[in-house]
């Protein structure tokens, strides 16, 4: 049965958060012992008649604790004693011992496996000792039994029921026990061995005193052989005192040593702990580096090709609308070539190598409109077929004649013109790819020798040779056949999309001051014209496209 209020017999307060866990740390409820709750606690009266107070350890025990030790500053004989717990309970026993500078750890004991910390007004250096008692008893698993004799707290004995009195009986009742602590810590007697020996000792040195005494008042009989008597016990108990006392100190010596040792070794086993646990603290820092390392640039290389993705489908959406506009305007060219040219047979395939069919409207809308003399194309193929068959067609008086280096294409270009039967309207010259007279310029070009009667150009169309030949390969025919241009004339460059291409015309322009120029962006390939007036040309024209 637990008691709810103290009565007369109440010795000891026990408390915690609840009954059950005052009652584990300290003992079962009986006449000494009051189990309470935190919240059952009443300062002004739980004092009246209590020698001591047992806390558990519990978050809210700050303002009970902070009572307490008021009353221990205060002089208050009051035996106080409170579990160092964890967490908040740990925290506000630190806070209050803080608070009260006077009040320090005097004892430590273990309970199971907790750890009771005694409360008094010791001495500084004690109390430092203590602490690092408490500490090693606190992070140390397991009891030890020479720190628990070290730290026995001189209050333990005052749980029984010989030990609370209360009053003016309690205080000389404690006056022997006091005496007894206070020589026992003089001697450094901390067993209770060592203090057995230490009441003997004081025991006998004052029966001796007792006896010399007597003597000296008359009250003795023994005459001087009782003096002497009386002489030798109390020299032989003062030695012996001495010598109880010296032995004690050795053993405590000991202890001390003993307990010191057992300390280093913790010590430096747990500095060799920590030392590692740094150690494999610090490496797993610098591994945690090179994994954010790895990770900032996985995520830079992430956003990288999420940029290059994006840059690629906008380049592949640009690329499919070019192609379906170029795709338009190559079907609107071929309708317009069907009205300029009637094909009533097979033609080569127009576009990639050959002439594209927008081209090949630019140029018969030239050769229209001038009506030249003479076409000179730079290389043969489906181009040099429908200029026959628009000369023919139209009732042009003009001559074709196409540059080819390799002669099967040459075979094939005219196959077509005798399958058309436009044979006759135009001529396929083979002329291999050479070196020629151009000055500073070393990549071949056609032969010159195909050149020799060709005169009063109109028309001159450069889509040949093929690039891959070398540098500028299409530059040298302007320098060889502009002194054989028409007063009204056209130099019709196609593929400016190539860099080489562009260059080419670029240096052409410098070549043909009178010329003017311009470049038709709407054509698959684009196209560079030149143009060269006559006052006695009218003409109209129509650029597709445009």
């Amino acid at each position: 049965m637990t008691l709810r209020e103290p009565g007369p017999g109440a010795r000891t307060i026990a408390m915690g958060g609840s009954h059950s866990d005052a009652a584990a740390l300290y003992g079962g409820t009986t006449k000494e012992l009051l189990l309470l709750t935190y919240d059952e606690w009443n300062a002004g009266t739980h004092l009246t008649d209590v020698g001591a107070v047992r806390l558990a350890a519990y978050a809210d025990m700050g303002p009970v604790l902070g009572f307490l030790c008021e009353r221990l500053a205060a002089g208050q004989d009051l035996d106080v004693s409170v579990e160092h717990g964890v967490g908040p309970a740990r925290a506000a026993v630190d806070e209050e011992l803080s608070r009260h500078p006077t009040v320090r750890v005097t004892g430590v004991t273990r309970v199971g496996e907790r750890v009771v910390l005694h409360l008094g007004t010791g001495v500084a250096a004690e109390s430092a000792q203590r602490r690092i008692l408490l500490d090693l008893l606190d992070r140390t698993p397991g009891p030890r039994p020479s720190l628990a004799r070290q730290a026995q707290p001189d209050s333990a004995a005052a749980s029984g029921p010989t030990a609370a009195a209360t009053g003016p009986d309690r205080s000389v009742s404690a006056l022997p026990v006091r005496l007894l602590r206070g020589v026992s810590g003089i001697t450094g007697a901390t067993t209770r061995r060592g203090r057995l020996l230490t009441l003997l000792g004081i025991a006998a040195l004052l029966g001796s005193v007792l006896l010399l005494l007597l003597y000296l008042i008359g009250v003795s009989e023994l005459g001087s052989v009782g003096v002497v008597v009386a002489l030798l016990v109390l020299a032989l108990t003062v030695q012996a005192a001495v010598g109880i006392v010296v032995v004690l100190q050795a053993q405590a010596v000991s202890a001390q040593r003993q307990d010191l040792d057992r300390v280093r070794n913790i010590l430096e086993r747990r500095t060799d702990r920590l030392l590692t646990q740094g150690r494999k603290a610090a490496q797993g820092q610098r591994d945690l580096r090179a994994v954010r390392r790895r990770m900032d640039d996985l995520h830079r290389a992430g956003l990288r090709e999420r940029a290059q993705s994006a840059s690629h489908f906008d380049a592949l959406d640009r690329t499919q609308t070019r192609q379906h506009l170029d795709t338009q305007r190559q079907v609107q060219a071929m309708l317009n070539l069907e009205h300029l040219v009637n094909v009533s047979g097979r033609v080569p395939p127009m576009g990639g190598w050959a002439a594209s069919a927008d081209l090949m409207v630019l140029i018969l809308d030239e050769v229209l409109a001038l009506r030249p003399s003479t076409v000179v194309e730079c290389g043969s193929g489906t181009s040099t077929l429908l200029l026959a068959l628009a000369v023919q067609q139209h009732g042009l008086n003009t001559r074709v004649v196409a540059l080819e280096h390799l002669e099967r294409f040459g075979e094939q270009t005219e196959a077509a013109l005798v399958r058309h039967g436009v044979a006759d309207r135009a001529e396929v010259r083979i002329a291999p790819l050479t070196v020629g007279s151009v000055q500073g310029h070393a990549t071949p070009w056609y032969a010159e020798s195909a050149l020799d009667d060709l005169q009063d150009i109109g028309v001159l169309v450069v889509d040949g040779p093929p690039t891959a030949t070398g540098d500028l390969a299409r530059f040298p025919a302007v320098p060889l056949l502009r002194d054989r241009l028409a007063p009204a004339s056209v130099v019709i460059m196609d593929d400016l999309i190539r860099d080489s291409d562009r260059r080419v015309a670029d240096l052409w322009r410098e070549l043909l001051p009178d010329f003017s120029y311009e470049v038709v962006d709407t054509l698959q390939k684009r196209a560079g014209v030149f143009r060269r007036n006559s006052e006695t040309v009218a003409r109209s024209r129509s650029i597709p496209g445009e």
